[in-house]
């Protein structure tokens, strides 16, 4: 190349070295790939997911899956046939509402730090400012962030139907990419793209399974979670030609025009629980009418794609560290630390 010729765009035979190149470093050696993973989404975005997908398939021959019976959590019992009922649905549809609500007492522990913590600010203050406490009659911004272990968020972390339902989904032993809340307020004019309030996808890892729980009635008005329903599957091709944009945010008229009557917009009480593939596309409505208060528990099939920092679970409970030796690749990224 001379000094005036423009560098070469890559092709997809270079995108797809690069992708199990990727593959190699981080199922061999362990290492992060960054050059490979960018591989690994650009022939994702132009498969329609059928890369993930194909991935995916192939990992179950090689990762270890837990096999389970009747499993319990704070949702109460769960059969195998229940199970398969919601694993059914969200192959289907790509979510599922659970009829089942979170106990009033365990709602008010989630929410506690809330009242209690700076929560982080996304996107951060102009002049800065990271942190804030969140004061519900002048919010300084669209999202407040939390990350707290308290007990009751251990419990959630460790709860055995998650476990086995994200198990059963991912069809391998999971691992929990991300635990979190955040307050979604009326904050602005207009929905932000910056906090995924426009529909989107989500390009981060092989294959997610994602719950839900809201901290406060979701209305219309109050940010619900909203998706198209099948849009997941990889064989639905609709919108194919949105998903080889790659990560960005798309209309709602866009969408509107594709998929007439298939938007799912999620309402409910205080401690309704659901569960999501964050392939489909998908948004947090613009809250108008009042705050959504929510928790999120992201479970992931391998470690491959956009890695999580380490959060160290500090005060473990003994039931958490129970779950941690159990299942020590679920809580890969949350460790529990005694001393």
């Amino acid at each position: 190349m001379t000094a005036t010729e423009a560098p070469r765009e890559p092709t997809v035979f270079d995108y797809t070295k690069r992708y199990f190149r990727a593959l190699k470093n981080h199922f061999r050696h362990g290492e992060y790939d960054a050059e490979g993973v960018q591989g690994w989404a650009h022939l994702d975005i132009r498969t329609n997911c059928l890369v993930s997908g194909a991935t995916s398939y192939g990992l179950r021959a090689i990762q270890h899956r837990e096999r389970y019976g009747t499993t319990h959590g704070l949702l109460g019992e769960f059969t195998k046939s229940r199970r398969r009922e919601i694993v059914s649905a969200m192959n289907k549809d790509a979510y599922y509402v659970f009829p089942e609500r979170l106990p009033e007492s365990v709602i008010q522990a989630l929410e506690a730090p809330m009242a209690t913590d700076e929560g982080k600010l996304y996107p951060r203050l102009p002049n800065g400012t990271e942190y804030a406490k969140y004061d519900a009659a002048k919010p300084v911004g669209p999202t407040y962030y939390y990350r707290s272990f308290s007990p009751t968020m251990q419990q959630w972390m460790a709860d055995e139907n998650l476990a086995a339902l994200a198990t059963e989904y991912l069809g391998v032993d999971p691992i929990i990419h991300t635990a979190q809340s955040w307050i979604s307020t009326p904050f602005g004019t207009a929905p932000s793209a910056e906090n995924a309030q426009l529909y989107h996808f989500d390009l981060s890892n092989l294959k997610m399974f994602k719950v839900f729980v809201y901290l406060t009635d979701v209305g219309p008005g109050n940010g619900p979670h909203c998706l198209i329903k099948g849009s997941h599957n990889p064989f639905d091709t609709t919108g194919s030609h949105l998903r080889r944009r790659g990560a960005v945010r798309i209309p709602d008229a866009e969408i509107d025009s594709l998929y007439p009557g298939r938007e799912v917009e999620i309402t409910g009480k205080r401690g309704t629980v659901f569960c999501v593939d964050t392939r489909s596309f998908h948004k947090g409505k613009y809250p108008t009418d009042g705050e959504r208060r929510i928790v999120e528990l992201y479970y992931v099939n391998s470690t491959f794609g956009i890695p999580s920092p380490v959060y160290e679970v500090k005060a473990p409970t003994l039931a958490y560290l129970a779950a941690a030796k159990r299942w020590p690749r679920l809580f890969h990224y949350y460790p529990a630390i005694t001393q």
